[in-house]
């Protein structure tokens, strides 16, 4: 941030990149920048990533009526009619002293703005 602005990154894009002499457009997958400002400045670069699966039982959702979730407003709505329905929603393998035993706190901590953004009032 300068003069109280926020640098755009897009204006580096296609400068060369130090470490690999290349535009720096090729050492990060500028697809997956999603954090453009209204304004249309790319204020922020993910340079990594996480990719998550979730596996569901396709019996129970054919008995339940339900569609495996393709957006995070399906995989609340599906999970609010499976727990309707007496069954868990959402669980993870393992206790509290195996790998897996973070990952509920670490959705939380990566899809937080997903959880929390019908309490966030926008002017």
């Amino acid at each position: 941030m300068a003069n109280g602005t926020w640098l755009d990154f897009y204006e580096y894009t296609n400068k060369i990149n130090p470490y690999s002499n290349a535009p720096w457009s090729d050492s990060i997958d500028m697809t997956q920048q999603k954090f453009v400002s209204p304004n249309g400045a790319l204020e922020i670069v993910a340079t990594d990533g996480i990719k998550t699966l979730l596996v569901y039982n396709a019996d129970k959702f054919t008995e339940l009526g339900l569609q495996p979730p393709k957006t995070w407003d399906d995989l609340i709505d599906v999970s609010q009619k499976i727990k309707d329905a007496n069954y868990i929603p959402i669980a993870i393998g393992g206790d509290e002293n195996g790998f897996t035993s973070g990952v509920m706190g670490w959705l939380l901590i990566i899809y937080g703005d997903q959880y929390t953004r019908d309490r966030i009032q926008y002017t």
